[in-house]
Formats: structure tokens, C-alpha cells, sequence
């Protein structure tokens, strides 16, 4: 069975809810900045530590925007997100696409690939083996590989009102697909965050 999956609220806004208005930045609990634009979280950790090895986590060099499904599995994650990173020394981007299954025997088919359609656009189609990573020790978050497709992706989805992305799926041992739809409105207001709070409180 192929499923249609929309999104609409900034994804981690499902586990860290919050009464701040969206467009406020506020500092919560955990000593981060955040703010909500529309269908994207914007979070700047308020300890920046540029010489950390980013090879472990992007937690103390990046800030960060995520969006994601409402649809949420049994740990309350998003079954399917979406992130923009910020490197705050550089302002080089990064992206990553999470996978947290619903049903417990979804896994994710890797010989076929993800695809990324940003609008009525051209799709970028990624390879598991050749055009996606894992990175800091996660089995479930891929990263591009190259850098061309990363900035090629980031300025489509900042042109763009909606991404959809088709997940290659084996449910039960049978290849199906789901299509997730990652709302795109409020990535640029979350990257003026993002810049805006680089190095802490502006």
C-alpha cells in the first residue's frame, strides 16, 4: 500500500510544545533559542563552541530548522523530517532527511532511491549507496554527500512552497512507497533566524 503523508507543524513542536506566538524567538529550557515560523522550528543552541569536532555532532557549531509529518510513531517522532543546518563560523549549509518508522516492520528499501521534488520542479533523485550518508553515529538520518546537491536542494526549497518526498519502503517484506509532504513556509524566516543568532543573542 503506497501512502500520502501530509505535513504541517514544525515537527519538533510535537514533543517540546510550547505557548510562545510563532515569529518569537524565546530561550527554553534546555538553553537554546528557538523560534517557530509556520511549518519550521528555528533552534540556536545559546553555547557556541566553533572548535568542536563536527564529525561527532553539529550541537555546538550549527544552528538548525526542522519540519516534519504530524504523523508521529509510538516514541512520538516524526515518522519522517526533514532539517536545514547552519554551520555558524561559515554559514555553510547542511541538510538531512530522518526516517523514524511507524509500523515496526518499515524498513527503509536502499536499492531503490530516495526522491526529492521540490514544487512542479526537477526531482533530485539520491542514491543510498553513491549520494547519501549517515554521519555521528545515527542509522536513520541521511545526509547528501555532495556539496552541489546539498546547495542545489537548499535553493530550491527556499524558492519553493512544498517538498515532497517519495521514501522507498519494505512493509512486511513487500517493496511499497511512502510520500511525505514537507511544507516549505517559514524556511526563510527560520534562516534569518539562523544567521541573526550565529554567535547567541543578537
Amino acid at each position: 500500500m503506497v501512502r500520502s503523508i501530509s505535513t504541517a507543524l514544525a515537527t519538533v513542536g510535537l514533543i517540546f510544545a510550547s505557548s510562545a506566538q510563532s515569529g518569537t524567538v524565546f530561550e527554553n529550557q534546555f538553553g537554546e533559542w528557538r523560534v517557530y515560523n509556520k511549518a519550521w522550528l528555528g533552534v540556536c543552541p545559546m553555547e557556541h563552541v566553533p572548535t568542536a569536532d563536527r564529525s561527532v555532532s553539529y550541537y555546538s557549531t550549527h544552528c538548525w530548522a526542522v519540519a516534519g509529518t504530524l504523523l508521529a510513531n509510538e516514541f512520538n517522532f516524526p515518522v519522517y523530517s526533514f532539517r536545514i543546518y547552519r554551520d555558524r563560523t561559515d554559514g555553510s549549509m547542511e541538510i538531512s532527511f530522518t526516517h523514524a518508522p511507524l509500523e515496526a516492520t518499515d524498513r527503509l528499501d536502499q536499492s531503490r532511491p530516495l526522491v526529492l521534488k521540490v514544487d512542479n520542479g526537477p526531482g533530485f533523485t539520491l542514491d543510498f549507496a553513491n549520494d547519501l550518508e549517515t554521519r555521528h553515529n545515527t542509522v536513520n538520518v541521511y545526509y547528501p554527500k555532495n556539496r552541489e546537491t546539498t546547495d542545489a536542494l537548499v535553493n530550491a526549497m527556499r524558492a519553493g512552497a512544498n517538498l515532497a518526498v517519495t521514501v522507498p519502503l519494505l512493509r512486511d517484506g513487500e517493496a511499497t512507497e511512502d510520500t511525505a509532504s514537507i511544507w516549505l513556509y517559514g524556511i526563510r524566516a527560520s534562516e534569518r533566524f539562523m544567521r541573526a543568532y550565529a554567535n547567541g543573542q543578537p
